[in-house]
């Protein structure tokens, strides 16, 4: 590695001198000078007087001393020289460094001697090799005289040295005399930064002592809400964990009561059939033993005997619907609704999905069989009905479907004639609300629901047969009337179905639905010809063979039962020869009905197509209440008949 590698954090290395020698003055010294020259002799025989500028700072704190011993120097050289001339050069050239006012301009003059004696061994040649490189006073003297010479250089560039040094000296008391002034300075400064870094000192500690107090607040507050924070969560796992075995609880005791409830109507129904049973056996006996004259007469007695057997098909279906379907509302003791679906689902079981007019129809009908055969306990049961459906839908009696609220209007009415309830307050409900339907858009008639832009036969239907029951006459006429001008087909003599008030387009889909109320409308307003022409278009193109027609379930299954109920009234009220055409549809359907149900354990179970048998196990339309309630439905309008 070299001296000056730059690996060297501290910087090339200083050049050390040459031991070699020892005296750069004297290396400097032509090697070739002749040894017997006197002259040389007599310059050589002086006492060096490079010895006396081997360091030219010697002298630097006393400049009249560097001068004087320059002066002897110079002397010596001048007497030690043989030749005169070389004498007088010598003294010339004293005498000009002498003369030279400025020390330092002298030593410009003869600055092509280094007083540096490094320097002058650096190049030993320079000023000896090269006479020329710096002329002077004795150019061209003998060897002694130039010796001489440079002996006077020598000593001038002392001076100059001497005379620098002294320059400094005169600036280095001024330097020591400012030096107290600024310590003291410094001190002052020190003095007032003394506190300001006390304070800091201060500021920093209380900092630091407030951010730890901050922290350990902080942490401690932390830990506070971390602790009530687990505490709460632990309240409200041991609370979801009370809740949950309550839930499960009370979700057994439920099943344990719908169990027990199914376990009693079907014991129920079981007492029932063996009743029937014990009966049909006596009167089979009896029958064996009468004698021939009432035999005979019984066969006057045929046709009481037809309606006997009407009314007890319809107190089958009676015992079968309410077995199967009827069940308490969220097994709350004392209500009853009927369950839309049998088997029921999980969602069935607690009536989550709310038909309202499938119940409003199950009334109905429980009225017909009130009708049929007055009981006490029946009656009862209508009563906790019709409480639990107001329950069942949150406390009102009415909602957004204008002919739902219609049909149980209806079905409350029939209630409030038997006497089997107070039941005014939801009558006067459902009236007011069926009279706000009432708009002027396409020339009257109430709209399907509320909001709607649709008006249609299975809302307006119902709503005529409710005011006209109510008395409300007037509302009754209008509304039939729009409904013969707007829906009747007169073609057909069919009803279609409603009208669109965005569009004007008319909805020309025919349901037996449509035909049952617009009947029973003309019949409470004693419109017969009106009524004549429907049973008709219903036999021509609705029922060829005879039977009312079936659905796939859902609000379908109810269809034709209204229809059925509608043309049991016309064969008992209509005062023309098509009343004989409502009892053959009627009781067709109903034969057919009654014939295409399966038995099962809780009683039959009809088909939502009459005219086809009912399927074991029963498909998805078979297990619809509304299915059920319709075969129901139309098996007690035959037995009015």
């Amino acid at each position: 590695m070299t001296a000056d590698s730059s690996d060297d954090p501290a910087g090339p290395a200083p050049a050390r001198p040459d031991k070699s020698h020892p005296d750069p003055a004297r290396a400097a010294a032509p090697a070739d000078r002749p040894a017997a020259d006197d002259t040389t002799n007599a310059a050589e025989g002086m006492a060096d007087p490079a010895e006396g500028t081997a360091d030219p700072t010697k002298d630097a704190g006393n400049p009249a001393k560097g001068r004087k011993n320059a002066a002897d120097r110079t002397e010596k050289a001048a007497d030690s020289a043989a030749d005169p001339a070389e004498r007088a050069a010598v003294e010339r050239s004293a005498s000009a460094a002498e003369g030279s006012a400025n020390p330092a301009e002298g030593a410009a003059n003869l600055s092509g001697n280094a007083a540096n004696p490094a320097e002058r061994a650096a190049d030993p040649a320079e000023g000896a090799a090269d006479p020329t490189a710096r002329p002077t006073a004795i150019d061209g003297a003998p060897e002694p005289a130039k010796d001489a010479a440079r002996s006077v250089d020598r000593a001038a560039a002392d001076r100059a040295a001497a005379d620098r040094a002294a320059a400094t000296e005169r600036v280095a008391p001024r330097d020591r005399a400012e030096a107290p002034e600024r310590a003291a300075a410094a001190d002052r400064v020190s003095d007032r930064a003394g506190p300001e870094r006390a304070v800091a000192a201060d500021r920093a500690t209380s900092d630091r002592a407030a951010a730890e107090q901050a922290a350990a607040d902080r942490a401690t507050s932390d830990r506070a809400v971390a602790a009530d924070r687990a505490a709460s969560d632990r309240a409200a796992a041991d609370r979801a964990a009370q809740g949950e075995h309550a839930a499960t609880v009370e979700r057994v005791a439920a099943a344990e009561r719908v169990a027990a409830g199914e376990r009693a109507a079907a014991a129920e129904t079981e007492r029932v059939e063996a009743a029937g049973r014990i009966e049909a056996a006596e009167r089979a006996e009896a029958a064996e033993q009468a004698p021939a004259a009432e035999r005979a007469s019984a066969a006057e007695r045929a046709p009481a005997a037809e309606r006997a057997t009407a009314a007890e098909r319809a107190e089958a279906a009676e015992r079968a619907v309410c077995a199967r379907h009827l069940r308490r509302l969220w097994a709350i003791p004392g209500t009853v609704l009927g369950r839309s679906g049998w088997p029921p689902t999980l969602s069935q079981r607690f009536h989550w999905h709310w038909n309202y007019w499938w119940q409003a129809h199950l009334l109905d009908s429980l009225v017909d069989a009130q009708l049929r055969h007055p009981t006490d306990e029946r009656a009862r049961l209508i009563n906790r009905f019709i409480a639990t459906v107001h329950r069942r839908n949150f406390g009102s009696w009415v909602n957004d479907y204008y002919d739902d609220i219609a049909w149980l209007g209806l079905a409350l009415h029939r209630v409030r004639q038997l006497q089997l309830s107070t039941v005014d307050e939801p009558i006067e409900a459902i009236s007011k609300r069926l009279h706000e339907g009432w708009t002027t858009d396409l020339g009257g008639g109430i709209w399907w629901r509320r909001g709607d832009s649709f008006k249609n036969t299975p809302a307006n239907g119902p709503a005529a047969i409710f005011h006209a029951r109510t008395g409300d006459q007037e509302r009754a006429a209008v509304m039939t009337q729009w409904l013969t001008d707007t829906l009747v087909d007169p073609e057909t003599g069919l009803v279609w179905d409603g009208i669109r008030a965005d569009t004007g387009e008319l909805v020309k889909h025919v349901f037996s639905y449509c035909q049952g109320v617009y009947l029973g409308a003309c019949l409470e307003q004693h419109r017969w010809d009106d009524a004549a022409r429907t049973v008709r278009a219903v036999e021509k193109n609705l029922a060829p063979q005879g039977i009312l027609p079936g659905s796939e379930g859902g609000d379908g299954g109810l269809f034709s039962a209204i229809a059925a109920r509608y043309l049991a009234l016309a064969a008992k009220n209509l005062p023309r020869p098509e009343a004989e055409t409502a009892k053959r549809l009627v009781r067709q359907s109903a034969e057919a009905c009654w014939n295409g149900a399966t038995q099962e354990e809780s009683g039959p179970l009809f088909s939502a197509y009459w005219e086809k048998p009912a399927t074991n196990p029963p498909n998805k339309a078979e297990r619809d209440l509304s299915v059920q309630i319709g075969g129901w439905m139309l098996l007690e309008a035959a037995a009015t008949l």
